[in-house]
């Protein structure tokens, strides 16, 4: 058959909602804290994934969940994005802690 996407307004606003957190942590945010939102990201998308394979579509984009379609070329998608993201969270190096400064030393 041909790829079927069914793209719906609550699959849009999802993917503008991560687009903003992957354009914060990429340009604003810390280490620690882009480290736990792309991980918790990750683990959002995954989850997707394996609800959509789980639930599955119809060609005819009948079935749905909270508004969203979960067609098997978005559940692939959905799958890889959520596991590299989830790869990423965890091989980030943080910045050590700097150690304490002592008044005398200065």
């Amino acid at each position: 058959g041909s790829l079927v996407l069914h793209l719906t307004w609550a699959r849009d606003a999802l993917d503008i909602v991560l687009l903003v957190l992957f354009a914060y942590v990429g340009f604003v945010a810390p280490r620690r804290v882009g480290r736990m939102i792309v991980g918790v990201v990750g683990v959002v998308l995954f989850a997707l994934a394996v609800a959509g394979f789980l639930v599955g579509d119809d060609a005819a984009a009948t079935k749905d969940v909270l508004g969203l379609h979960f067609t098997t070329a978005l559940n692939i998608l959905d799958l890889v994005v959520g596991v590299v993201a989830i790869l990423a969270a965890l091989g980030t190096v943080e910045d050590p802690e700097p150690a304490p400064r002592s008044v005398l030393r200065g």
